[in-house]
């Protein structure tokens, strides 16, 4: 009988160490689930608010214009490729090395016809307009001014080379910036 009894004290710490571990994997479970509720929970109420805020503006007047308020604009843009690097001018500053400006150029016109001119006659343009960077200084550069100033003089070449191509008919409404780097 004695070693009966020591299979059933055996066999009930067995049991007892089972349900331990049971408990533990339940517990794990149960703070797991507290977890992820939460977090959902959490996270849907931020929705909740998201959707609030877009409710109230889908439930403002929308005015949606007719073909009378909407202006014609029919402005069209020649981008270059690639884009514009020349060494700048350093007059009275002191420096060991060379300073560059990258410029990236668009064309806006109302006349499709001077974009073409300037697509035929890319070569020109682009050498016109790398000449005139490349008497750029760079204290100049380094202000609003200079930089709205170079945008008049790069508007003023490419529009005079459109309109001598095109015997005047056509010409550009502006340069436009598209990168602008200095170095």
């Amino acid at each position: 009988m004695d070693d009966f009894e020591d299979d059933l004290v055996e066999e009930g710490r067995d049991k007892t160490s089972l349900v331990k571990v049971g408990g533990i994997v339940v517990l794990i479970a149960i703070i797991a689930a507290i977890a992820v509720a939460g977090t959902l929970y959490f996270l849907d109420k931020g929705s909740n608010s998201t959707q609030t805020k877009e409710t109230k503006v889908v439930d403002q007047d929308i005015v949606v214009p007719t073909s009378d308020t909407i202006e014609d604009s029919s402005t069209k843009y020649y981008s270059f490729e690639e884009e514009f690097t020349v060494p700048l001018i350093t007059n009275g500053i002191e420096t060991r090395r060379q300073r560059y400006l990258k410029v990236g150029l668009s064309v806006a016109s109302q006349s499709e016809e001077a974009l073409n001119v300037i697509a035929k006659h890319l070569p020109k343009v682009v050498n016109d307009v790398e000449q005139l960077l490349r008497e750029q200084d760079f204290a100049t550069m380094q202000t609003m001014e200079g930089k709205l100033q170079l945008q008049i003089a790069l508007t003023e070449v490419i529009d005079a080379l459109v309109m001598k191509e095109s015997g005047g008919s056509d010409s550009i409404d502006k340069v436009i910036f598209t990168d602008f780097v200095m170095q």
